[in-house]
């Protein structure tokens, strides 16, 4: 799969981005980033009561505020993206922004645990871009932002397993809707954020039960994110700047080919880097066991 998506994009017109996870953390800075390129943002959330103080970011004629669930089902989504697209009669830039991290322990969270997690980053991602897409394809012209994650690449600390597994799940997804959507002129990128200071790091524990045997592992966890909260390493405002400067081609993109990935944060190139050193490493040392598989092998 290339790395680099060769379609065309006016990086001169004024943007109508619909923005889903606004309430917070890099959803908000987001809006914020999109409105000051004179932009115009479709701003959602779960809770539209929480998303009220963005009115004063710009007035109507720029800025619409919808309420949006992205676990309803998918005839409501349909129906709050058709809301959408008649604010002002398209949307160029979908960024699927809302997500949510179940942290648990995989065995004390059980299947349900997992349904939980993927109900949102994996299903509702999927269900606002597939509302969203019949009307780029009427375009020929697009862009669908995906939120991931570095945590699909460093998953080795315990309880962030089920988030980690929807996070590379979408990034799955991602890669194959780059394919699928490139005859219709729709660009994909998906941007995997380092450890950005958000208050989203203080989810709480989920359990079917508790299990003895992982007290002390689940203690240590949630010492782990309380000592880290307030203290992450990247700001929410400067990161969606960049993603607000690569997906209009200008800025510190300008000279640079659209992407099908993005890593934010110092800590995702250095994490999404030793990931993929291991799989090089790996596939190095046991080469001549891998490929002694095939049929033409002696």
């Amino acid at each position: 799969m290339a790395i680099t998506q060769d379609i065309p994009q006016d990086n001169s017109s004024t943007k109508v981005w619909l923005i889903t996870g606004t309430s917070s953390g890099m959803g908000r800075a987001l809006v914020k980033s999109a409105l000051e390129r004179n932009d115009k943002v479709i701003a959602t959330a779960r809770v539209l009561e929480q998303i009220q103080d963005l009115r004063s970011l710009a007035d109507s004629s720029r800025l619409y505020l919808m309420q949006l669930d992205i676990t309803d089902s998918q005839d409501v989504i349909n129906s709050k993206v058709t809301e959408a697209v008649e604010v002002w009669g398209h949307i160029d830039v979908l960024v699927n922004n809302a997500g949510t991290g179940v942290k648990m322990i995989l065995e004390e969270g059980g299947v349900e645990g997992i349904i939980r997690q993927f109900k949102t980053n994996v299903f509702g991602v999927m269900a606002v871009t597939y509302a969203v897409l019949p009307h780029m394809r009427r375009r020929l012209s697009g862009t669908i932002v995906i939120t991931g994650s570095r945590s699909a690449f460093a998953n080795e600390f315990p309880s962030v397993g089920t988030y980690a597994a929807s996070k590379a799940a979408i990034h799955a997804l991602g890669e194959s809707l780059a394919t699928e959507l490139r005859p219709f002129s729709i660009r994909v990128l998906i941007i995997q954020p380092g450890s950005f200071r958000t208050d989203c790091i203080m989810h709480p524990n989920y359990a079917q039960k508790k299990i003895k045997d992982y007290q002390e592992v689940d203690q240590k966890t949630k010492s782990f994110f309380l000592a880290l909260n307030g203290k992450q390493p990247n700001d929410p405002a400067r990161g969606m700047d960049i993603v607000v400067d690569v997906v209009r081609g200008e800025g510190r993109a300008a000279d640079k080919p659209f992407p099908l990935w993005l890593a934010l944060g110092a800590d995702a190139v250095r994490d999404i880097r030793a990931k993929a050193t291991r799989i090089v490493e790996s596939l190095d040392v046991y080469q001549d066991l891998s490929v002694a598989v095939g049929y033409d092998q002696p």
